[in-house]
């Protein structure tokens, strides 16, 4: 009976370790094209309109992550500002959203976890007022949610 009992524990641990764990960075940035190259990257930005995106190591494995938007109050305290699962595929090694709208000006992190809580990736930016004349009213543009697989980026620009 224990014998059974440990071949199935280390048969369960051996198929979790290889559905997902990917580590990833994010990157915050104007924008990004579908090959996920960011258009002025940086962590500090002069609007509260940005694009940011996740790329991971391998694939994600799973059909969802939490994402997560926390805004820092002090250097000891952050205040949950969204939390919300997304779908994905599996095989993506990408996630991002183009157009992303903060609530205001402030320091914010952003993270991607599974949803257990595991992190997968997170960042942190900075986002000022800008600078632009008080009489200028920029229309926010529509958030877009986008990701991929290293697969199908090759399978689009692999010679035929």
């Amino acid at each position: 009976m224990y014998r059974k009992f440990k071949v199935a524990v280390l048969a369960s641990a051996f198929a979790l370790s290889s559905v997902c764990f990917a580590d990833g960075e994010i990157v915050f940035c104007n924008s990004f094209d579908d090959q996920f190259n960011p258009e002025n990257p940086g962590t500090e930005f002069a609007s509260t309109q940005i694009s940011w995106f996740a790329k991971f190591d391998k694939p994600l494995g799973v059909p969802t992550v939490v994402i997560s938007l926390y805004q820092n109050q002090n250097e000891n305290n952050q205040q949950l500002i969204l939390r919300e699962p997304m779908q994905v595929n599996p095989n993506w090694n990408a996630i991002g959203f183009r157009n992303s709208l903060f609530p205001s000006e402030g320091t914010y992190e952003v993270a991607v976890n599974l949803e257990d809580g595991k992190n997968l990736a997170n960042g942190i930016v900075k986002l000022i007022k800008a600078s632009a004349p008080e009489t200028v009213k920029v229309e926010p543009k529509k958030e877009e949610k986008v990701g991929t697989s290293l697969e199908d980026l090759f399978n689009r620009y692999a010679p035929k």
